[in-house]
């Protein structure tokens, strides 16, 4: 059997795509519904854990915002010879 010649390459090339195509017009794929998840906690407690973390979130600015004051403090204390050296 000879081999193909770049005419007759191209040509079935051609023909493969229109194969792929028309198999791609003619399938639909089925998209799943969307159905709402039930949550895993009840609302009043998802209250509660969002308050919780506000609270936690708040003190845990306020220890970090004095450690910064207090480092700084130390900082410029030092500096400018406030602590006795």
């Amino acid at each position: 059997m000879p081999k193909k010649t770049r005419k007759q390459k191209i040509v079935s090339g051609e023909r493969r795509k229109l194969l792929l195509l028309s198999q791609m017009e003619t399938v639909e794929i089925p998209r799943p519904s969307r159905q709402e998840v039930p949550s895993k906690h009840p609302p009043e407690e998802d209250l509660k854990l969002k308050n919780y973390f506000l609270l936690d979130l708040k003190k845990s600015v306020v220890f970090i915002l004095i450690v910064v004051a207090l480092e700084i403090a130390v900082y410029y204390g030092t500096i400018n010879n406030y602590f006795g050296r």
